[in-house]
């Protein structure tokens, strides 16, 4: 979050998802609390947090799997973000 490391996400779970659709993870976090805490304040006064994932995904079908690259950047807004009552939404499109 605003170019601070915060923590390494995992899916922990096979997640099935539709071709062409939206959908949403449910992800585990393994956060640094000291640093989350250092920039909870500045992101609570802000409407928007900058975010930035780069990874991988294990993405495949029956016994074929690969490692699939994962970058996105991009603005949200915090209270969408905190709002788990909010239909799925799309993140902007990636850069790949």
């Amino acid at each position: 979050m605003d170019d601070v490391y915060m923590g390494r996400f995992e899916v922990d779970s096979l997640v099935e998802i539709p071709a062409m659709g939206n959908f949403s993870l449910p992800v585990k976090l393994d956060a640094d609390m000291n640093k989350l805490l250092q920039h909870s304040l500045t992101a609570i006064l802000s409407k928007e947090v900058r975010i930035r994932i780069k990874g991988s995904a294990k993405v495949g079908k029956s016994f074929f799997y690969i490692n699939y690259p994962i970058e996105y950047e991009g603005k949200q807004r915090l209270d969408q973000l905190l709002n788990k009552k909010q239909p799925d939404r799309q993140l902007p499109e990636a850069r790949y």
